[in-house]
């Protein structure tokens, strides 16, 4: 498709339904690239009437092999996460649910909690 913000061309590589705000219905995070330089996680908001309207988008470095649902600061919200193969310069994203259906862009923290990390096994 092509993106109406940039006038990029992006190829959809993952999607994921979740319900972000609690309403009982699901929602739709996308994650889609262009394979050069730009990626972009979109998260569409239901009306819960079977039409979806962009809430927010995160404009990432295109290196996204999958996108993750989870609980990660454990306040009974969808959280998303990234990973990648590439293990040199990735960076991954995590996205905080506020609740409301915005989420937040995370950095880790030095505050004793678990943080979300990428790691390589090696002999």
């Amino acid at each position: 498709y092509v993106d109406d913000q940039n006038d990029d061309v992006q190829v959809i590589t993952e999607m994921q339904l979740i319900d972000i705000n609690i309403d009982d219905c699901d929602d739709l995070v996308v994650y889609s690239t262009d394979y050069t330089t730009n990626g972009v996680i979109s998260i569409f908001q239901s009306d819960c009437m079977g039409s979806l309207i962009l809430k927010q988008r995160f404009i990432n470095d295109g290196d996204i092999d999958k996108l993750h649902v989870a609980d990660l600061d454990r306040d009974g919200l969808f959280d998303i996460y990234t990973s990648s193969s590439n293990l040199i310069d990735f960076t991954p994203y995590v996205l905080i649910n506020s609740g409301n259906g915005d989420f937040e862009e995370t950095q880790f923290e030095n505050d004793m909690n678990i943080d979300l990390a990428t790691f390589v096994v090696s002999n």
